[in-house]
């Protein structure tokens, strides 16, 4: 078995959708590994965006299997709602779900709209909570479908316990309209439910696909604790929300913006708040693609991404929204800043490729300014750009020879 991984390296919306897109064309078997309905991976065809929450990103290829992985949790209500609006490009068949996955429910989505949302600024989906349950060892699993009265038990104790903030006056109805919509989603997608060991052990040839989910800086352990997700976003966790050994990946691919974007609170030490941030915005349609949010806008944070590359063994490095930058005649890249103290960033201004239209299909044929600009990247965090993103469309993409392969 060979597996590659990609990964957003900042706050999300990276791109990841349009790589993992890419890399499908030769990895047939696509695990999303972590999150639920708070991703939002955009592939844009012929103009037309399709921007998914839940099925893995390789769905739009031809023979792919996509699969929901174990780390996910799936609201059952967007999954029903996504799989209707995609399944006139693929059949049933070619989506799988993990029986060990954890769902997320209605009483989260109201949990989290109550407990943290304008704290830490999530996208208010029900995620932490949902991750919450699974952690203190009271979520519900899609195996729990296929057990009606300890399902029943679990979902009236859930209810119970987080009534502190829900106040629910009638427990008993609200509990059984949970579950005779968990009925209706079982006998509806039962046929896609599967032992994903099992599944993925009959698998020929082995070449595997993980797609992780925000971005690396979001990460529990690892990310701008406390404004973070609540699961992990490396590549490490991609092989523990997936199942696949981790001794059979061979590549890493990591996933980063020209520029930097977060949404959200906590810290954002590149900010900028002026003319150039709204051109940037704007230009590069930083909205959220599923809260419809507006990106805050940094300048690239060269010591963040190293990090990132550091932590997570990164072997080959994807650069998007280059085209972006275009409308701009300055543009600066930071280099150093201390991380304990003031973190004041100390920046580098690097030569602009102001009105480049960026459509050339080959590396030699860009402008030696983004040329260096790579190169500076590459040598400042130890690893190659290998795919570089020049547009939004599916084919507007360069892929070097350079990389790991």
């Amino acid at each position: 078995m060979k597996s590659t991984i990609v990964i957003g390296l900042q706050w999300g919306d990276e791109g990841k959708g349009k790589i993992v897109d890419y890399l499908s064309k030769t990895h047939k078997t696509i695990i999303r590994c972590a999150g639920g309905n708070n991703a939002g991976h955009t592939i844009k065809i012929r103009n037309k965006k399709y921007v998914l929450s839940l099925l893995p990103s390789g769905i739009l290829q031809k023979n792919t299997v996509c699969i929901l992985g174990t780390g996910m949790v799936i609201d059952y209500r967007v999954f029903h709602k996504e799989y209707l609006e995609i399944s006139k490009k693929v059949k049933s068949t070619d989506i799988k779900i993990s029986h060990l996955t954890h769902l997320l429910m209605p009483y989260h989505v109201e949990v989290e709209s109550i407990k943290t949302a304008d704290i830490i600024g999530t996208t208010k989906k029900g995620i932490g909570p949902a991750y919450e349950d699974k952690i203190a060892r009271r979520g519900i699993r899609v195996c729990d479908l296929f057990e009606f009265e300890s399902l029943k038990e679990k979902i009236t104790s859930n209810i119970m316990y987080w009534n502190f903030l829900l106040q629910k006056e009638n427990i008993e109805t609200y509990v059984d309209s949970i579950l005779e919509d968990l009925m209706v989603f079982r006998e509806n997608y039962k046929h896609m439910i599967v032992d994903t060991n099992d599944h993925l052990s009959t698998i020929k040839p082995k070449k595997i696909l993980l797609e992780g989910a925000q971005g690396f800086l979001l990460d529990i352990d690892y990310g701008t604790y406390p404004y973070v997700t609540s699961s992990n976003t490396t590549a490490a966790g991609c092989c523990q929300g997936s199942g696949v050994s981790i001794t059979s990946v061979k590549n890493i691919v990591g996933i980063f913006k020209a520029y930097t974007t977060r949404v959200g609170n906590g810290d954002f030490i590149t900010e900028i708040n002026d003319d150039v941030s709204s051109v940037i915005r704007e230009e590069g349609g930083e909205y959220g693609s599923i809260t419809g949010r507006p990106r805050r806008i940094g300048w690239l944070d060269l010591p963040a991404l190293k990090y990132a590359v550091q932590i997570n063994g990164v072997t080959e490095l994807a650069i998007t929204k280059l085209d972006i930058l275009s409308n701009l005649k300055e543009i600066l890249v930071c280099k150093e800043y201390n991380k304990f103290a003031n973190k004041k960033p100390i920046y580098e201004k690097v030569e602009s490729w102001y009105e480049y239209d960026f459509k050339c299909k080959k590396y030699n044929e860009l402008p030696d300014s983004v040329k260096n600009y790579i190169k500076l990247i590459e040598d400042y965090v130890g690893c190659p750009v290998k795919y570089i993103g020049t547009g939004p469309n599916r084919n507007e993409l360069i892929v070097r020879n350079k990389g790991v392969k």
